[in-house]
């Protein structure tokens, strides 16, 4: 006898370390009404595992499975009759759900596009291995200042410098601290 599944708890930890995406996906189609505490389920869930797979290191596949998951379940979700929780999925889970699947995304395009012999050949990154050959570690605010870059420049060359494992940032107190892998 197939185990039925369900998004019914009041601990979606369970759902977490109980099902897989496919599992999931085949809950949430079996669905038939809908409570605020299924859709706060399925958010716990899918906010979880997106965390988790977009922190591995290379889970092509699991990325690939779980962006594929969270949009057939918002295709599902727009087909049924989600009642008075229409309008809250729509401003909120909706949105949110499509968030997480562009996430996922990008960390896949990352993953597939890894290279960094190529990422290494840019003038900016040359410059910041350089700054960090002298200082070993730097602020990012720091960074900032001495690249003469837009925030949200710079935000991205560390980005990319990270996902191929060129730098590592982690937080000291209240400041962002790069150094060199």
């Amino acid at each position: 006898m197939k185990k039925s599944y369900t998004l019914s708890t009041d601990h979606p930890e369970k759902i977490i370390d109980r099902y897989n995406p496919q599992l999931f996906l085949e809950a949430v189609g079996k669905n038939e009404t809908w409570t605020e505490r299924e859709f706060c389920a399925i958010d716990d869930v899918l906010t979880n595992w997106t965390t988790d797979y977009i922190a591995r290191e290379k889970d092509l596949e699991g990325l690939i499975e779980l962006q594929s998951t969270i949009l057939r379940i918002l295709s599902s979700l727009d087909s049924k009759n989600l009642g008075e929780l229409k309008d809250k999925y729509q401003k909120y889970y909706e949105p949110r759900w499509r968030v997480l699947s562009d996430l996922i995304g990008g960390r896949h395009i990352i993953l597939e596009n890894r290279d960094p012999d190529r990422v290494k050949k840019s003038e900016h990154v040359q410059k910041i291995e350089s700054i960090l050959q002298e200082d070993g570690e730097i602020e990012q605010k720091e960074l900032l200042k001495r690249m003469n870059l837009p925030e949200r420049r710079l935000f991205e060359i560390l980005s990319l410098m990270e996902a191929n494992g060129i730098i590592e940032r982690y937080t000291s107190g209240r400041d962002l601290i790069i150094s060199k892998k």
